[in-house]
């Protein structure tokens, strides 16, 4: 209570060195009340999370990462990969809704349009929808997990992974203006918001949007970080939309940085879609030569887009000029359910696939190293370098030998560096299970046939396809564990360590 009472006199402190007359106290009090829901939010134990967190920082990174055939150049991207998804499992337990959703990006300079495109789908709007701040000034100041559900409700989350209530009054005051009447920094103590609204579901049964800060805001005060939180939630995002405010005639300068840094370009092939908001502002004439323009841009600079649309969020219209495919459409290509638990543990195997392949490597090369000392001795002995007579030479010459058979000895040393690849790969995922498992959710783990590797249903061995035959190819190997294709000269599945027979 003591702290929170110091808060309270922070706010006011601030109010008078703001000169905000037109402010009052129920104003501050909200401001107050919301501070004090951040600040008793706590966040609730999960044990999986803790132990694959675990298993990143010290079976994986501290102990695995240091030995001396766990050294890899691939290490930094594989504690990446990891961490990715430790940080959405904290994202899936705190809104389990997102376990089946394609995540996509909201992105665009600051008055683009972001917020306004997303409330031009929102559904019941005579009733109690929820809504995003819109506004000429930047409004989005923390990022938003839309979510469409039948029930309207938002929730914070705190940096310490607790829940907490936020009205939509509220949540539409909390703008850059009102952060700035804070005497701290909000953002410290508000990771992100999760908003469930009813929306269209043929467009979004499947999808969440992630509504992010305008990159270019004003870089004062609190948003500063505003460009780099709009990197981070854009990054990791299965699509991105961008939008642009067809006011400015064209996609703007820093707009095309940005898309660059982000990695939209021919080779990346990421999904990312350009919609030119505010279009009942333009002549329908000029419509169609401002997207042509911006093609031919995106084009020189060598970005690889799915389509360009012109919108209008506030009389929610499409326009029938478009690039490649329209916005509705694109939308319900990727409106579809996301499979989470094959995705994450999928990452896992590509994680421990390059130690399987270099182990298989060092297990071809030790065996050819042992023969050729064998055919060495061989050749001595034939060339009567060396015989059976004792000398000193010849056995110094046989401990030489000896000593190097037993140094390229393949078997025993690669089987147990093998083992101990599997162990900690089938820990991370053992460890994803009981995640899956403790938060009810379903999973719906892949199976292959052991012939073909193709993907299969329910419990059996084989597809259709092979079923029916009843053939075996021998033109590739089959892993009977994960149904990937393996080189013949491998000894272990590069996939999932399994020994192939």
């Amino acid at each position: 209570m003591r702290f929170l009472r110091t808060i309270w006199n922070l706010f006011w402190r601030k109010r008078k060195e703001m000169n905000l007359k037109d402010d009052n106290e129920n104003i501050y009090k909200e401001r107050f009340d919301l501070i004090s829901d951040v600040l008793k939010a706590k966040a609730e134990n999960n044990q999986f999370i803790d132990i694959f967190h675990s298993l990143i920082k010290n079976d994986f990174e501290a102990e695995f990462c240091n030995t001396e055939r766990g050294k890899n150049t691939n290490d930094a991207k594989a504690i990446r990969d990891l961490d990715y998804i430790y940080q959405e499992m904290k994202l899936i337990a705190n809104c389990p809704q997102l376990y089946s959703k394609r995540i996509g990006a909201m992105g665009g300079s600051f008055s683009s349009g972001k917020s306004a495109f997303i409330n031009s789908f929102l559904l019941d709007k005579k009733k109690e929808r929820i809504e995003l701040a819109e506004d000429v000034n930047p409004t989005t100041a923390i990022p938003s997990y839309i979510i469409s559900d039948q029930k309207s409700q938002i929730k914070g989350i705190s940096s310490e992974g607790g829940q907490f209530t936020i009205e939509p009054e509220i949540y539409k005051k909390i703008d850059h203006k009102f952060l700035e009447a804070f005497p701290f920094d909000l953002n410290k103590i508000i990771k992100y918001t999760i908003v469930l609204t009813p929306m269209k579901s043929d467009l979004f049964e499947n999808i969440c949007l992630i509504d992010t800060p305008g990159y270019n805001a004003s870089k004062q005060g609190n948003t500063k970080r505003d460009f780099d939180v709009a990197k981070v939630y854009i990054k990791d995002a299965e699509f991105l939309i961008w939008v642009v405010n067809i006011e400015k005639g064209t996609i703007i300068n820093s707009d095309l940085e940005f898309l660059r840094e982000l990695g939209f370009d021919e080779t990346t092939k990421r999904s990312l879609y350009i919609v030119v908001n505010k279009a009942d502002k333009k002549p329908k004439n000029d419509i169609k030569s401002i997207l042509d323009e911006i093609k031919e841009t995106l084009d020189d600079y060598g970005f690889y887009y799915d389509g360009i649309s012109a919108y209008s969020s506030s009389k929610e219209e499409l326009y029938p000029n478009y690039i490649k495919c329209d916005i509705l459409t694109f939308l319900r290509n990727h409106n579809k359910p996301s499979e989470k638990y094959n995705e994450f543990k999928n990452i896992i195997m590509n994680v421990f696939r390059p130690y399987f392949k270099q182990t298989n490597n060092d297990y071809e090369e030790m065996n050819r190293m042992h023969k050729l000392v064998n055919r060495l001795y061989s050749d001595a002995c034939e060339a009567k370098i060396i015989g059976i007579d004792e000398t000193e030479g010849s056995k110094k010459f046989d401990e030489g030998i000896d000593e190097l058979l037993h140094y390229f000895k393949p078997k025993e040393d690669i089987e147990k560096h093998i083992q101990r690849i599997k162990n900690l790969s089938d820990k991370f995922i053992a460890c994803l299970d009981n995640f899956f498992d403790a938060m009810g959710i379903e999973r719906k783990e892949e199976r292959f046939c052991k012939n073909c590797g193709e993907q299969i249903e329910g419990n059996k061995t084989l597809c259709k396809k092979c079923s029916a035959s009843e053939t075996r190819t021998n033109e590739a190997r089959i892993c009977p564990s994960c149904g990937k294709k393996a080189d013949k000269k491998d000894i272990f599945c590069v996939e999932c360590g399994e020994r192939l027979d």
